[in-house]
């Protein structure tokens, strides 16, 4: 539980205070890990996805599952730079984020098969929404390495601490915070849709 906390944050923080420009580029390495949790198309879908796995006590961000989100991410990232930036992943964000912040709301059981789902379509949908300077490999994986670092950080704290409490106000809470996440989501979306049309 909270050493396993420790071994992802302390890095995490290590990276962030050092964080020096990534090969004299404009985005340091602690933009890079910011963005995730800094931009509201990523931090939506982000929260919503940790607020599910606190609420289903056999959801565990594993090995497994922290190898989905890698994947996930570069695949995002790796769509992104084929198929340039626009607006279309911003809006598949929000979308995630409705329906994950949907499942925290009305508080369901989650399947454990669903999880690896879930926790793969948020990589990808940070992933697409990552900034890099270029498609070169300097800028790349500096970057995707931040996200993941940063992205596995905020699952771990979101899903994984004082987990043992069980009151009725902490699950009120979850649900609370899902719908919030749902309705803060829905206007971004529609927001984004206007942009697009």
């Amino acid at each position: 539980g909270m050493d396993r906390l420790r071994l992802y944050i302390i890095p995490l923080a290590t990276a962030v205070a050092h964080a020096s420009p990534a090969m004299a580029h404009d985005a340091s390495l602690g933009d890079q890990m910011l963005q995730p949790v800094t931009a509201a198309q990523s931090l939506l879908p982000l929260l919503a996805v940790g607020l599910v796995c606190r609420q289903n006590d056999h959801i565990e961000i594993n090995r497994v599952q922290i190898l989905i989100l890698g994947i996930g991410l570069a695949m995002g990232l790796a769509g992104q730079i084929h198929f340039g930036a626009g607006d279309s992943p911003v809006a598949i964000s929000f979308v995630l984020a409705c329906l994950a912040g949907g499942i925290a709301a009305i508080a369901r059981p989650v399947p454990a098969g669903a999880t690896s789902l879930i926790v793969f379509a948020l990589g990808l949908a940070i992933g697409a929404n990552l900034h890099v300077e270029t498609s070169s490999l300097l800028d790349v994986a500096p970057a995707l390495a931040a996200a993941f670092f940063a992205t596995i950080a905020v699952l771990l704290l979101i899903a994984e601490t004082a987990r043992s409490v069980t009151h009725d106000w902490h699950a009120i809470g979850l649900r609370v915070a899902g719908s919030w996440i749902v309705a803060v989501a829905v206007i971004a979306l529609a927001l984004s849709l206007r942009g697009l049309a």
